[in-house]
């Protein structure tokens, strides 16, 4: 079997603007909990 060669040709980076700290993340899951838990209570009164 011949010898086999490779070449690492180019690298790549994303940075985005904004990172989500967990902290943020809980926000947005609470909220969304909330959410939906208080529509899930609407729709049953109205049942």
């Amino acid at each position: 079997m011949g010898k086999i060669t490779a070449a690492i040709t180019g690298i790549q980076g994303y940075l985005p603007e904004h990172i989500l700290s967990n902290d943020d993340l809980s926000k947005i899951v609470i909220r969304t909990m909330s959410g939906l838990l208080l529509e899930l209570e609407l729709r049953r009164e109205e049942s």
